[in-house]
């Protein structure tokens, strides 16, 4: 399965920031090809802050929505235009 993290605040002050963290449990990720973190609650809070006023603003318009299809090595990616247009706490 994937490794699934969920670091604290002070797992992140203890490592550098999320980048630093990263590095720390990249092992694993080599290892089975992907990882999921998930971070703290207030994480967001304090790293976007700043980012929220421009963020509402963004708006996304005819996105691709990728589809994967196979198994055992084998795969196939089908693209799915959308013509719609989203802002991004839709997206």
């Amino acid at each position: 399965g994937v490794p699934v993290f969920e670091p604290t605040m002070e797992d992140f002050a203890q490592n550098g920031g999320f980048y630093g963290y990263v590095k720390r449990i990249e092992k694993y990720g080599l290892r089975s090809g992907i990882v999921k973190v998930v971070p703290p609650k207030e994480w967001c809070v304090a790293s976007c802050l700043p980012f929220l006023p421009p963020l509402r603003s963004i708006r996304l318009r005819d996105a691709i929505e990728q589809h994967m299809l196979g198994s055992q090595g084998l795969y196939r990616v089908m693209n799915e235009a959308k013509t719609r247009t989203w802002n991004a706490a839709q997206w």
